[in-house]
């Protein structure tokens, strides 16, 4: 009986919701009787115009364009939607993937395909009809044999980035590209290749390898992570004994075979990825005649040494991308050896990005003599927190861009001083999650008044993170922050706590509630304050997940119009009119990550409503959910591809099959610890840069 009162309630919630819909839809239709001439003007103006002005949108926005009308969908092709956009299909079987390529796929303007676990089909017109405009293809773990390739190779005669990642039944033969006269018809196909992706790939060999880049001579970037590269005196005896000639190994790839490779490409190469691999020797590398690459990446080869990379250095003067994560013997010298290694960086005046992950780098303060980095990431390090925040404070942070620093250890009072002092103003991408008590409210008014350019941010698992901080309110004297704060507050309101700390943790956060609410409302117009989130209006990506935020955080906190992406889970403080509130003014969200909180039912389905984009839903672990709250989402969301189940005690696996049945564009429904998966397709944006004109 309750479950029956209960369905009717959601029923007639959602009836409501759809009837103020139209009421909204048939006041729109009113209002834009007097725009109408404005419409026209708009519809007015020439194909050419309306792209250039139509290519400013984000890809997502221009996937909706292509349906305003049949003029704008033909301006549409002429911008840079179709160059900028990757259409990826993931574990299909091969008549999926047949129906798919032959029914949605044939005849588009698409340019960019990546196939993810699919069981490849040729049974389809689609590769005679779409492979000469076809420009990066992307196969990942894919069934794919040497012949379905050299075949799907023939059709696409304009190739430029090909990505042939951890395929095992296509190298596990050693036979690709044998017949030689079958390999130079596919040469002449792919003379445009530029780009080149192999990573992970086990199975490949010293012939292999030699064989492909045969048959692509003219590559700018080329891809090895996770390819087993060996460079062992034992592995050179074994496989190529003295008294015998062999010329390339059909069983292990080798690091002499890398280097003859990239002898032979020197002429075009400038990208080089041999991450994780044990056998990289860069001294070798170095050696190269001609050789001048701008981006590298080491991370994970342990076998990196100092002198090596001081060698590159010198040969290769306009790196401008060194990725040296967990490469630890490159710092294990004295301070001395590591300020050399960074002064050589700064030698060059060309680097831009530099990735120093999960290192311990003596004289780090060094690194600061380094100039005009955009990209810096420095994610896990065991450095002591005042030596980081030495360099910080000299390091040039004028042109930075780009900023990760995941589980950073030093003081929030230092952080928050150091961004204050320091310009961010080009920062549009910052990363401080699991900074323990490092992040704190005053780190996060620092962040909000000293980088007004952020695209994306993530405070994810920072304890320390309140409402204080995200309205900006952690300067109040009457706001509490600490331990110690609370205690004094308790003193003043008469009141006395006994328990441990951890009972002393979840009060605090009950009493930041409170005097924040205290604060608001002795405030008579909260957004005129200084800090706090709501000065990042830029935002498009915000991870709030793990922190002691709540409703009011949502209500007031945060106000970016063009926000995409919010995860706010394991916050379980959110109430179900904050989470309303910040869907009304927020209707362009595409995801929305709520897991571990106490959201209900009509919360659900009133915040869905409010969200004609959203695509990507994740409500795991939401224990107030229930199958007639859930089945709704058929009507209010029926747009959505991927939605997250998993552990929704209340939630049959019958309604999972519901949702599914009934919403045609949902791909993904995952549920419990068994996960019922149906993938379609999904177009992904951006594609990889095009790559530069190669000029013999």
């Amino acid at each position: 009986m309750f479950s029956f009162l209960q369905e009717e309630r959601i029923a007639q919630l959602v009836r409501e919701l759809q009837i103020q819909f139209f009421n909204k839809q048939h006041t729109k239709e009113l209002q834009n009787c007097h725009t109408m001439a404005a419409s026209r003007d708009i519809n007015s103006l020439p194909q050419e115009i309306l792209s250039q002005i139509l290519n400013y949108l984000d890809n997502s926005d221009q996937r909706i364009c292509r349906f305003v009308s049949p003029h704008w969908s033909q301006a549409m092709a002429t911008s840079n939607f179709y160059n900028e956009t990757v259409v990826h299909l993931s574990m299909l079987s091969q008549e999926k993937l047949r129906q798919l390529l032959s029914q949605t796929y044939e005849n588009t303007d698409f340019k960019h395909f990546r196939l993810t676990k699919c069981t490849m089909c040729l049974n389809t017109h689609f590769w005679q009809d779409m492979g000469p405009g076809i420009k990066s293809l992307e196969l990942v773990s894919c069934e794919l044999t040497e012949r379905e390739l050299c075949s799907i190779l023939t059709l696409t005669c304009n190739l430029e980035s090909l990505t042939l990642e951890d395929c095992r039944d296509l190298f596990i033969s050693g036979n690709l590209f044998s017949n030689e006269s079958e390999r130079q018809r596919i040469e002449e196909n792919l003379c445009n290749l530029q780009y080149l992706n192999l990573n992970n790939n086990k199975y490949l060999c010293d012939i292999l390898l030699l064989n492909i880049t045969r048959t692509t001579p003219n590559l700018v970037g080329l891809q090895l992570a996770g390819c087993n590269v060996m460079n062992d005196a034992g592995v050179y005896r074994k496989f190529y004994p003295e008294s015998q000639d062999i010329q390339a190994s059909p069983s292990v790839l080798t690091w002499r075979t890398v280097v003859k490779v990239v002898t032979n490409l020197a002429a075009t190469l400038t990208d080089l990825d041999v991450s994780f691999n044990t056998g990289v020797d860069l001294e070798l590398l170095a050696a190269v005649p001609g050789l001048n690459l701008s981006r590298v990446n080491f991370a994970g080869c342990g076998s990196v040494t100092l002198a090596g990379l001081l060698a590159l250095l010198s040969t290769c003067p306009n790196l401008s991308s060194i990725d040296l994560s967990m490469c630890r013997r490159v710092f294990t010298g004295l301070p001395e050896s590591v300020y050399g290694l960074f002064l050589a960086m700064s030698g060059t005046g060309k680097l831009q990005e530099l990735k120093l992950n999960l290192l311990s780098i003596a004289s780090f303060k060094s690194l600061a003599l380094i100039k005009n980095l955009k990209r810096l990431e420095l994610n896990n390090l065991d450095v002591p927190g005042t030596e980081i925040m030495k360099c910080l404070e000299d390091l040039d942070t004028s042109q930075l861009i780009h900023l990760n620093f995941k589980s950073l250890g030093a003081s929030s009072s230092s952080l928050a001083t150091l961004i204050n002092s320091k310009d961010f103003s080009k920062l549009s991408y910052l990363d401080l999650s699991c900074g323990g008590e490092t992040v704190d409210n005053n780190v996060v008014q620092a962040i909000s008044r000293r980088m007004p350019n952020l695209t994306y941010l993530c405070l994810h698992n920072n304890l320390s993170i309140s409402d204080a901080g995200v309205l900006g309110l952690a300067g109040n004297e009457n706001s509490v922050n600490s331990l110690i704060q609370m205690k004094e507050w308790l003193n003043r309101n008469n009141k006395i706590f006994l328990g441990s700390r951890s009972e002393r943790e979840l009060h605090l956060t009950k009493i930041q509630q409170e005097t924040s609410k205290e604060v608001l409302v002795a405030i008579n117009e909260p957004m005129r304050l200084e800090a706090g989130l709501h000065l990042l209006t830029k935002l498009k990506e915000l991870d709030l997940s793990q922190t002691c935020i709540s409703g009011l955080s949502l209500k007031l906190g945060i106000s970016s119009p063009d926000l995409r992406k919010l995860n706010i889970e394991n916050s379980a403080e959110i109430e179900d009119s904050a989470l309303y509130d910040f869907a009304i003014r927020h209707p362009r969200l595409e995801e929305l990550r709520i897991g571990f909180t106490s959201v209900s039912d009509t919360s659900l389905i009133s915040c869905l409503s409010c969200l004609p984009r959203l695509v990507h839903l994740n409500v795991s672990s939401c224990k107030n959910l229930s199958n007639a709250g859930v089945r709704a989402i058929c009507q209010i969301a029926p747009q959505l591809e991927t939605l997250v189940l998993s552990n929704c005690q209340n939630i049959s696996m019958e309604t999972a099959r519901i949702l599914e049945t009934s919403m045609p564009n949902l791909t993904v429904v995952t549920l419990g610890l068994q996960a019922e998966r149906y993938q379609i397709s999904r177009i992904s944006a951006p594609a990889p840069p095009a790559p530069p004109p190669f000029n013999p």
